[in-house]
């Protein structure tokens, strides 16, 4: 029954640790080593070349986040082919495997991995996060979903010592510190250790349905009593998302805040079935709820947090993926209409 519930909310994340460390995750690893040692200096690109290979990233990013990965793929790869020795080629890299991630095609994530790893150790996103770093992470978890955990705990292990102050885009916590909580995630969903995972996963299912049924009390039930009963399980993090959403809907927006300020507080990692961080969605509706109850300078106040700890933050398949922070200043252009 498990498997059933899984397929129906989507694949999300300790591992145990070899203590052989697979050669071909040392030789991965190992070439971030190599590549990192005194070598001849490459010439700088020019700085026309340089704006232009930013631009052309820029470009990759907003077709993926407008939902074209196909062509955003073909952009990326051209900053790549166009401009290989600047740092933007090496963030394309890294666009390109978060890309892939997202479609689960794993062999792809882990070459354009490689090839960040390899090529462009040095190499940083905007924010001043490092593009190895995220390299790694992403191909760690790719050897973890294929079921090859040796080779996860190996690049893992290689990743902390690489790369140990790197860390994630949407919640600004160490790498070093979710992948372990992922692979935990990964595995209650397999059918892990966690007691309970799988009846907090049946009453999440349970009250999923119950909403689409429009049985507003007894989705609401089901959600309470599952954060009651598992309050340390993932699902309860969703659960009370959930709650927020409702609330929300009903227009209680006090009680919504209230919801969402918790999941932000206590569920930082927690993840719905598609993999995007529950608290992502809870601080931009927070942002929300304040501007529907006219307290816009609180409104503001909260979207620029939300902004600040989720900025590539994007809603699930009902807006098609859309980027948070454009729905809600989309919500705001509407507001000032006539």
């Amino acid at each position: 029954m498990k498997t059933a519930l899984l397929q129906r909310l989507g694949n999300g994340r300790p591992s145990c640790v070899s203590m052989a460390v697979p050669l071909v995750a040392v030789l991965l690893l190992a070439s971030v080593v190599r590549s990192q040692e005194p070598a001849e200096k490459k010439p700088v690109a020019p700085l026309l070349a340089a704006e232009e290979a930013r631009r052309l990233l820029g470009n990759g990013v907003a077709k993926w986040r407008a939902g074209d990965a196909d062509r955003a793929i073909e952009i990326l790869t051209e900053v790549v082919e166009r401009y290989p020795r600047d740092n933007s080629a090496g963030c394309a890299l890294g666009q390109i495997a978060e890309i892939r991630w997202r479609q689960r095609k794993y062999d792809k994530v882990i070459e354009a991995c490689q090839k960040a790893l390899r090529e462009y150790p040095q190499a940083r996103y905007g924010n001043g996060n490092p593009v190895g770093g995220a390299a790694a992470y992403l191909t760690a978890m790719c050897y973890y979903r294929k079921g090859d955990k040796k080779n996860a705990e190996a690049v893992y292990r290689q990743m902390v010592q690489q790369y140990p102050d790197a860390v994630a885009g949407d919640t600004g916590r160490r790498l070093a510190d979710i992948f372990p909580l992922w692979t935990q995630a990964e595995d209650q969903k397999k059918g892990g250790a966690m007691p309970g995972a799988d009846d907090a996963l049946r009453l999440f299912s349970a009250a999923i349905d119950q909403r689409k049924a429009g049985n507003a009390e007894e989705y609401e039930r089901l959600l309470r009593e599952l954060v009651k009963k598992y309050p340390k399980d993932n699902w309860a993090g969703c659960a009370l998302g959930q709650l927020g959403f409702l609330k929300r809907d009903q227009q209680k927006y006090e009680e919504a805040i209230e919801l969402f300020e918790r999941v932000i507080r206590e569920y930082p990692l927690a993840r719905y079935g598609h993999g995007k961080p529950v608290a992502s969605f809870a601080a931009y509706f927070v942002a929300m709820c304040y501007y529907r109850m006219g307290e816009k300078d609180q409104a503001m106040a909260a979207f620029d947090r939300a902004v600040t700890k989720y900025p590539d933050a994007c809603a699930g398949d009902d807006d098609q993926g859309k980027p948070l922070r454009d729905i809600f200043l989309q919500m705001i252009e509407r507001e000032k209409r006539p």
